[in-house]
Parts: structure tokens; sequence; C-alpha cells
């Protein structure tokens, strides 16, 4: 019903934040599915805010990543999915993945997030001091952007 009230006055953009996070996975699957179509038919850009990474795959064409209320990562959605530059993007696509292994893996956080570096330094396997001292400016890399000092490495892997 509030995606109906939302695209009522035809809007050019709109923002879905956890627009299917409370439903029922076929119920999901069918209003992901209509979104699409409606996007298509009404032609609006959309903001679709989700922790719920299929979901996310399914509707959109761009994906940013946030970690600590910052951009670490922008890509073409398809890219994004097949190569991710930033560790903390890397580290939820292998959430999804239990049954892969990769060198990267999160250490276990014992301490707040760091104020000056990166704020996933204190997580970060990749993290250096360069890491640990300036945080990393968002910059292009490849067809996306991202805010790591070590991303050309890490895309190497």
């Amino acid at each position: 019903m509030a995606i109906a009230r939302a695209l009522i006055t035809q809007p050019s953009f709109i923002v879905l934040d956890e627009a299917v996070s409370a439903l029922d996975v076929s119920v999901q699957t069918h209003v992901l599915n209509l979104i699409k179509k409606l996007q298509a038919a009404q032609r609006f850009s959309a903001l679709f805010i989700s922790h719920d990474m299929a979901a996310t795959r399914y509707v959109s064409n761009r994906i940013a990543v946030m970690y600590a209320g910052e951009i670490v990562e922008i890509a073409p959605s398809v890219t994004f999915y097949e190569k991710p530059q930033h560790p903390y993007s890397r580290a939820l696509l292998l959430s999804l993945r239990d049954h892969e292994r990769s060198q990267f893996e999160l250490k276990v956080a014992n301490d707040l997030i760091a104020k000056d570096g990166c704020s996933l330094s204190h997580r970060c396997a990749w993290a250096d001091d360069v890491c640990r001292s300036m945080k990393a400016a968002i910059r292009p890399l490849n067809n996306g952007k991202v805010a790591c000092h070590r991303a050309e490495e890490i895309v190497q892997v």
C-alpha cells in the first residue's frame, strides 16, 4: 500500500527503505517484480535501501555499500557481485556463500570504530598503518568507486 501511495503522484524518484524486509518470501518476490514492472512503465528512479543482498541484486542497476554511515563502494550491480572492491563489500558477499572460503576474513572486533583512519580498520585483515591513521577518500577504480587505500591489491585476490 505504501508503494502505491508513493507512486500515485508519478514521481521521478522514490525511496524504498526496507520495502520487503518484513514480508514472507513469496510476497517479497511479488513486490520486487511489481517494483521492477512499475519502474519500467513509469520510468522513475528508486533508492532501494536493504540488508537483503539477494533482493538488492534483483532490483538494482547500481549498488552503494555503506559501513559506519559512510559510502565505501559504488559499482554497477553486475560488477559488484562479480568483483567487489572494498573489504566490507567482500565480507557481505562472502556471508551469502558460507560454503566458499576466501583469503579475506574479518577479524573479531574488540574495540570501537577508529576515529582517524578507516572505520573498518579494526576489523579488516587488509588494514595497515595507513588505513588506521588516514581515512580513504572515495575514488574511481575500474568501473566503480571505492574508499580503500588497498583496493587495487584487494581486487587482484
